[in-house]
């Protein structure tokens, strides 16, 4: 069991214990238990029994409860509360806003036992009767319900990125030969959200036995395979790979079969789009404009500059973090924990801002060869100011500034509230803009067009926060705020040392966009970065 599948235990053993009515001091801990493991760094199933117990919060009991579960695979308990709840109450769990106290009262004392009869009862304007649920509360579960279910069947990126993977090293186990097995489709082309994971594979006498694995392959999404000639892989790739606009420029032939990509490219005179790029928006226009230009790549960047530590809501030290940067390869690093206003991320007050500066300095003058930079992610207010006071934001190298709080805005308010902090002095980076969270909840409304004039107007570069859950900016505005002048920031909002690596996924974005190395501030050099943080 990884960390992940023991904290989601924890949780939902928790959840079930509330919903049927335990005592709360016992399901608080179960909470707090999942949300420690979340944060613990060291995989589980490699700490001793001392490391857990020095774990904040968790008791003796909970340690053992903890050790067997990760013999056994699964929490004592949990196997019986799970039997003891219908599967619909199951499902209503995972609605965001409800929870399990308003589940249990539902569920206990109206009768609404299900995700539809919950939508019903929203639909007809019966939720307002029950206690505790205003209109307002109403509005949203229908929101959230409708939301879920458009949203059923897909997978982020990292997600299906990695079952792929999974699914693919059993396929090669299934294969009588070498590099044989291939991702195509949306996988190909890295969109942010997957609906189908496609497999183009190369015909082989084992044919029926990888149809018949994959069709043992339960739930999540769907999964499709393709047998092609080897001299055919290219092509197929092409073809599952782009949107039928895109296609519909390239004008396949049966003759392009056994050309390389390269090559199809070249014979209708066009040079090589990546399959990032292939989507259909504007990759004719980058190539007449960019095509000297290089392509931002991992590689490319030389520094990390949104990340959190322990001062906040991070799992790892400053230096911890800044070491990992290292091993990546990077020569600088950028913290930017949460400002006071965060209080449930344990934001900074100003003395203890005081405290990690000089922690930083510290360390840098330990390490003259890499730079640690001190940031914050100050939170944007309802009306749109930073919460720290000028003369302290003015002592930090660069700000991050982001909306957390008040995310149920109309379009005039949430531009309004963002155009006052872009045009704030201090401002250097506007953070995860739309506020959203793929597959799980949509980003305010907003005017794209003026929140990006403002940035380019006051030097702010915009990010492509690289979380695989966020993903925001969304790419499809990127070419368009590139062309007018906008500078990005691909930042990992790492909470953790692993977290740093999802950096990557920023890239893919910034790739299917044509985001030149050029625009992207963390590539720059570390003396470049700071001159443009001075605007």
């Amino acid at each position: 069991m990884t960390n992940k599948d023991v904290s989601r235990q924890l949780k939902l053993l928790g959840q079930l214990m509330e919903l049927h009515g335990e005592n709360p001091f016992k399901t608080k801990s179960y909470a707090n238990a999942s949300f420690q493991i979340g944060r613990f760094s060291k995989p589980l199933i490699e700490s001793s029994e001392s490391e857990l117990s020095s774990i904040p919060g968790l008791g003796k009991s909970m340690v053992s409860k903890i050790l067997k579960a990760l013999k056994e695979g699964i929490l004592e308990g949990l196997d019986d509360y799970v039997t003891a709840t219908p599967t619909g109450v199951l499902e209503m769990l995972d609605v965001k806003g409800l929870g399990a106290s308003k589940t249990r009262l539902l569920w206990k004392d109206y009768d609404i036992d299900s995700v539809a009869k919950l939508l019903e009862a929203s639909e007809k304007n019966k939720l307002v009767e029950v206690k505790g649920f205003s209109e307002k509360t109403q509005e949203k579960i229908k929101e959230a319900i409708h939301f879920k279910n458009a949203n059923l069947g897909k997978m982020l990126y990292a997600e299906s990125y990695a079952l792929a993977k999974s699914i693919a090293n059993e396929i090669h186990a299934l294969h009588t030969d070498d590099d044989a097995v291939f991702l195509s489709g949306e996988l190909y082309r890295k969109d942010q959200i997957i609906n189908i994971i496609s497999f183009l594979v190369v015909k082989t006498d084992a044919q029926a036995e990888i149809e018949q694995f994959l069709a043992s392959i339960k739930g999540g999404v769907k999964i499709e395979i393709s047998f092609v000639d080897r001299e055919q892989i290219e092509f197929s790739l092409l073809k599952q790979g782009a949107t039928q606009t895109h296609l519909d420029v390239l004008d396949l032939k049966g003759k392009d079969q056994k050309l390389s990509q390269n090559e199809i490219y070249q014979k209708r005179g066009l040079t090589y789009v990546i399959p990032e790029m292939r989507n259909g928006l504007h990759e004719l226009k980058w190539q007449k404009k960019y095509s000297n230009n290089q392509i931002i790549e991992w590689s490319d960047l030389k520094g990390a500059v949104h990340n959190h530590s322990t001062y906040s809501d991070g799992v790892n030290s400053i230096e911890e973090m800044a070491n990992g940067c290292v091993n990546l390869g990077l020569s600088y690093f950028g913290i930017a924990d949460h400002s006071k206003t965060a209080v449930y991320a344990n934001g900074l007050s100003v003395d203890r801002l005081e405290k990690q500066w000089l922690e930083i300095e510290g360390i840098n003058k330990r390490n003259p060869n890499f730079k640690i930079l001190k940031g914050i992610e100050s939170d944007i207010l309802t009306d749109g100011s930073l919460d720290y006071p000028d003369d302290v934001l003015a002592k930090l190298d660069y700000v991050v500034a982001s909306v957390h709080s008040g995310l149920v805005m109309d379009k005039q308010k949430a531009t309004k509230r963002l155009l006052k902090a872009i045009e704030h002095p201090a401002t250097n980076i506007l953070g995860h803009l739309s506020g959203r969270l793929l597959l799980r909840r949509p980003g305010y409304d907003l005017d794209y067009h003026t929140i990006i004039d403002a940035c380019i107007a006051n030097k702010v570069a915009i990010e492509i926060n690289a979380n695989p859950w966020r993903l925001d900016i969304d790419w499809t505005y990127v070419y368009d705020a590139m062309e007018k002048g906008a500078y990005f920031s691909i930042n990992p909002d790492a909470h953790k040392i692993q977290g740093l690596e999802d950096m990557k996924y920023g890239v893919f974005v910034a790739r299917k966009a044509g985001l030149i190395k050029d625009r992207v501030v963390n590539a720059f050099e570390l003396n470049d970065l700071l001159t443009y943080f001075k605007k």
